[in-house]
């Protein structure tokens, strides 16, 4: 399966003081260091950043066995290193249960 990047763990740029919390806050001084993006001063949040809006990874499939295990997967693909002879049988055991191949050459 693909592993997706860890998100950084944003905090405000005040975060070490006392009377400041541990979450975000946009920086908004004039001579702010992280809103001006220098480096070492902590990660901003951005729109690539999403959380939870990702749709289901991929399942990756390389013998016909594993069809049984991808049955309720979104999307199931067959490797690319997977051979004719292999591919076949992985295709036609995927037509039994009734799974969707993305990358199905057909």
């Amino acid at each position: 399966m693909m592993k997706m990047a860890n998100k950084p763990k944003f905090r405000s740029q005040c975060a070490g003081r006392k009377q400041i919390k541990d979450r975000w806050r946009k920086p908004k001084g004039i001579n702010s260091k992280q809103k001006v993006n220098k480096r070492g001063k902590g990660p901003r949040v951005k729109i690539g950043y999403a959380s939870g809006t990702h749709a289901p990874l991929p399942v990756r499939i390389f013998r016909p066995e594993d069809v049984a295990k991808a049955k309720g997967a979104a999307k199931v693909l067959i490797a690319a290193g997977v051979g004719g002879r292999k591919r076949e049988a992985i295709m036609k055991k995927a037509k039994e249960m009734g799974v969707k191949i993305a990358n199905a050459k057909e």
